[in-house]
């Protein structure tokens, strides 16, 4: 096949300028009708696979008009290239070799009637001496850098024509003439073809289009009410049931993210903070109970270690489910004969390794948890000739090594509740005894670590302890200021059997230590319905009033809400340390809840102490300033890494407000300071300073202080001087670029991408946007005026959303690419700091701090509409409350900054640091995590009856 070019170029610089050049070359002055009137060969398109590379290229060489040289110094050192070359030097005259030069220089000396071969450095030292007269050879560098390689860019147009007009035998102008020629002729005929179809369609796709129109603005209407609707339900639900209020707000931001549906995942997210897993939702309806005293047919247990935990609901499955609280996994469920029908008790051993389930007609069953195996199944006492009321067992208690079980039931026959203790191992009732009472109210548990039994008479108001080594109960002793024969008690002894929790029916609560026989708190009224005991040396108690589930301290003072149902709690369960607390409601619904706030963050080190204030703006670094001491400098970690402390600066305040800013590389490796106008390096892995200070006159009187940032490659610092806003190169100390000649009124932030920066002028009340130009140079790309008198300003991660903050508390928000400025709907009067974005830009976050509350209050940044607030405890988990700033002290009782990993950081007064969320699609993840499941089919149908909406979650 006979071919009109061959292009010869560097593959590892020029494929995509060889390819748009060899696309060039084939479509210039092509009539329309026909096939490309050149043939252009290019290696990776004209051959097949060979693997006689060499032979295939000779092949074509020999049967190819023109020679044409993609130039570059790349190509000039190619061992193939300059074998082509060779070959048509060999073997084809000179004047049929054209140079397209790519990048270098190609530079002829007239006087010598060669290339000047020093300055040359794209052609090879093959073409030395071969041209006496200067070649035809084109310049295609512009256009490789701008990448304009088509047709109608006349730059590169005119190239092709240049080097296309010898393979067609014409002249450049005439092929110019031609190809517009084509061009013109063949737009005729398809405009002729196509008019007619244009006239035909025209109405057809009015009519059409305007319908489709209609449609979709119609269906974005219903889907947005839809959206609005659902987010109102989830807000409406939050208190009573966040689990439900959790799938309104996922069905919200499913069928249409809106403001409002920001709002209610902000909203459920903060309300489930607690919740570790909702493992079973309601029925939405009260089970049917059989008897006035008998319990709810949902019961719980945890283990005393936090291990396990056992529950089931009798309008669920008939099965008891086993759920490793570690390892966050449902583990085999147990075929028990449970009684669901007044919910049967469970006890677990102290590791949770053996599960004591009570069935019908006092039955009792032993379970091996990790082996799903049945150990023991025994009747206790004798359950013959009773009524169903009496059917149940009043108490059960298992040891915690599990290998006593003991049990408080009515018998045949006689008046009196019988204790019966059972060896689990060999399966006998080693001890079978009268309690002395008719009352149905006892509290049973086994004394710590041993087998001895305590057993605790709520009428009576006495505790006997049973020693199973004499096989004899001790004397009764009565508990010091006992009220006289109460009724109805609902009685809980803790594990280990030191204190008890007992709930009156008229509202009283009391807690007991059993030890000393002494009351230790007790509330008149209002008091939770029921409680549960974690060890005594902790300080939280659980209990449930109606469907909240809440934390009490030993004053049986409220701690803290850990959730809510929306049918009344009746079964908690606490593991020994407090931490985790499980609860089933009145339809069967059952949660696993956390002291800490699980939803509200990751909690990170902080082992000295830093409290809020010390973080940079970026959140990359953060300081500890002390009068008369040295400064030093921690890095903020990514993942679940804390703080480290990384340099000690030399620099010392005694009087004087402290001004300095640090800034360190994305790596963490190398750190900046800047402090009085002198800039140091410093190495973070040694603690030393590389090199000497260069000193730059300081920018004095600014209220923004000393401000400085790392630019994206690590290398190029901007900061502010008295000369102004200046890039500056870290190794050399120079100056790269002045932005911003104002200073004094100037504050200066980066993006989290360190590619975009934003400049606050409060003496202009404006706002400038730059991004990176490439090769450490920034541009200017919006300019915006501010109403008002502007104090702080942010930037998103990526630079397209800014946050500017006014001294009266309003919030606007810039979208950078469009200028256009949104105002926040709320104020911020009690606002604390700076704003935070999130990565995307949909969300700002600011802190805030009044007399009675701390916590982040969020905005919509697209509408400016408020998203409600997070609260924030200080104080960490079973502590005291925590402390709070003194403004006298010019203390902060929190603080936020961006999070390298996204999201933001709180920074308490406490020194609790935790890194949380600010991304709807992670909150929608959260919340996919603990309600899973669809919404009920009656709430689709009110609320999405008319749309397609699939399930939010996965299933």
């Amino acid at each position: 096949m006979k071919r009109d070019g061959f292009i010869s170029y560097s593959h590892k610089r020029d494929i995509e300028l060889a390819q748009a050049l060899q696309r060039g070359l084939h479509q210039l002055a092509r009539p329309w009708t026909r096939r490309p009137v050149l043939s252009v060969f290019r290696d990776t398109t004209s051959l097949s696979a060979n693997h006689d590379l060499w032979s295939s290229i000779l092949k074509e060489l020999e049967q190819t008009r023109y020679f044409i040289y993609l130039a570059s110094p790349e190509a000039a050192q190619s061992r193939w290239v300059r074998k082509e070359i060779q070959f048509w030097l060999d073997n084809r005259p000179l004047d049929r070799f054209l140079i397209a030069v790519s990048s270098g220089k190609v530079v002829w000396d007239q006087e010598a009637g060669d290339f000047d071969w020093e300055l040359t450095d794209a052609l090879p030292d093959l073409l030395r001496g071969q041209f006496t007269t200067e070649p035809l050879w084109v310049d295609l560098t512009r256009i490789r850098e701008g990448s304009k390689y088509s047709l109608r860019q006349a730059e590169f147009r005119d190239a092709v024509g240049t080097l296309a007009a010898p393979l067609h035998g014409v002249g450049k102008d005439a092929l110019d003439s031609e190809d517009i020629r084509q061009h013109r002729l063949s737009a005729r005929l398809r405009r002729g073809a196509i008019s007619g179809l244009v006239v035909l369609l025209v109405t057809a796709l009015a009519a059409g289009g305007l319908a489709l129109q209609q449609r979709n603005e119609a269906l974005n209407r219903a889907r947005t009410s839809a959206s609005q609707a659902l987010a109102a339900r989830a807000l409406e639900t939050l208190d009573a049931d966040p689990r439900k209020a959790a799938q309104f707000a996922l069905y919200a931001e499913k069928v249409k993210p809106t403001a409002d549906s920001a709002q209610a995942l902000a909203a459920t997210v903060a309300a489930n903070s607690h919740v570790e897993r909702h493992l079973k939702p309601g029925s939405d309806k009260v089970s049917a109970f059989i008897g006035s005293r008998s319990r709810p047919p949902a019961q719980v247990a945890i283990s005393r270690d936090g291990g396990i935990l056992a529950y089931y609901a009798a309008s669920g499955s008939d099965r008891v489910h086993i759920y490793d609280i570690r390892a966050g996994r449902q583990l085999k469920t147990l075929p028990a004969r449970y009684n669901g029908a007044v919910g049967g008790r469970l006890e677990l051993s102290s590791d949770g390794a053996v599960l004591a389930v009570e069935g019908v007609q006092h039955l009792v069953e032993v379970w091996d948890v990790r082996k799903a195996r049945l150990l023991r199944s025994r009747t206790m006492g004798n359950p013959e000739d009773l009524s169903n009321v009496e059917t149940n067992l009043r108490a059960m208690a298992l040891s915690s090594d599990g290998r006593r079980l003991a049990t408080a039931q009515a018998t045949s026959g006689t008046r009196e509740l019988h204790i019966s203790i059972l060896d689990t191992v060999t399966g006998q009732v080693v001890h079978e005894n009268s309690t002395g009472s008719e009352g149905v109210h006892i509290g049973l548990a086994f004394v710590k670590d041993s087998h001895r039994l305590l057993a605790l008479d709520a009428q009576e108001g006495s505790t006997r302890v049973h020693d199973p080594l004499r096989g004899t109960w001790s004397t009764a002793r009565k508990l010091d200021g006992y009220p006289a024969k109460p009724r109805d008690v609902d009685t809980e002894v803790s594990s280990g059997a030191e204190q008890a929790a007992l709930v009156f029916p008229d509202g009283r609560t009391q807690l007991w230590d059993l030890v000393t026989g002494r009351r230790i708190a007790s509330l008149a009224t209002d008091g939770p319905d029921i409680m549960t005991l974690p060890d005594p040396e902790v300080r939280l108690l659980a209990g449930a009033r109606g469907g909240t589930v809440t934390m009490y301290d030993r004053k049986l003072g409220q701690d803290r809400v850990l959730g809510a149902f929306s049918f009344p709690v009746q079964n908690l369960a606490v593991s020994g340390d407090g931490r985790w607390v499980a609860a089933g409601s009145d339809d069967g619904a059952i949660s696993l809840f956390s002291t800490d706030a699980r939803r509200a963050g990751a909690v990170l080190p902080n082992t000295d102490g830093l409290k809020a204030g010390a973080l940079s703006p970026d959140g990359r670094v953060a300081l500890r300033i002390l009068r008369r001491q040295p400064v030093d400098v921690w890095t903020v970690g990514k993942g679940e890494g804390g703080l480290k402390r990384v340099v000690r600066l030399p620099t010392v305040f005694n009087d004087e407000r402290p001004d300095i800013g640090v800034t360190v590389t994305s790596d963490g490796a190398r750190l900046a300071s800047l402090e009085r106008g002198e800039l140091r390096m410093w190495d973070t892995r040694t603690g030393r300073m590389i090199g000497d200070p260069v000193v730059y006159r300081p920018m004095l009187g600014s209220r923004f202080g000393s401000q400085l940032y790392f630019l994206a490659d690590d290398v190029h610092l901007v900061g502010v001087w008295e000369e102004g806003v200046l890039i500056v190169d870290s190794r050399t100390g120079k100056v790269r670029q002045q932005l911003y000649r104002k200073a004094d009124a100037t504050q200066l932030v980066v993006s989290g991408d360190r590619e975009h920066l934003v400049l606050l002028d409060t003496s202009a009340d404006e706002v400038s946007v730059w991004r990176s130009a490439g090769e450490a140079r920034l541009e200017k790309v919006r300019t915006a005026g501010v109403d008002g008198e502007a104090d702080d300003v942010s930037l998103s991660h990526s630079g397209k959303k800014a946050a500017v903050l006014a001294g009266d508390g309003r919030i606007s928000f810039i979208d950078t690419p469009s200028g256009r400025i949104t105002d926040g709907a709320v104020l911020s009067q009690s606002g604390r700091g700076s704003v935070v974005l999130s990565r995307d830009g949909r969300i700002a976050a600011r802190a805030f701090s009044s007399r009675d509350d701390v916590g982040v209050r969020f905005w919509d940044t697209g509408g400016g509409d408020a998203l409600g607030t997070w609260p924030l405890r200080l104080g960490a988990t079973g502590a005291e409350k925590g402390p709070r700033a003194d403004p006298l002290l010019g203390e902060e009782d929190v603080q936020i900054a961006p999070s390298p990993d996204g999201g933001f950081l709180t920074l308490g007064i406490d020194g609790s640091l935790v890194r949380r969320t600010l991304d709807p699609d992670v909150w929608r993840r959260d919340l996919c995590s603990l309600a899973p499941d669809p919404l009920p089919k009656a709430e689709y149908e009110r609320y999405l009856g008319d749309l397609s909406v699939g399930r939010p979650c996965p299933a």
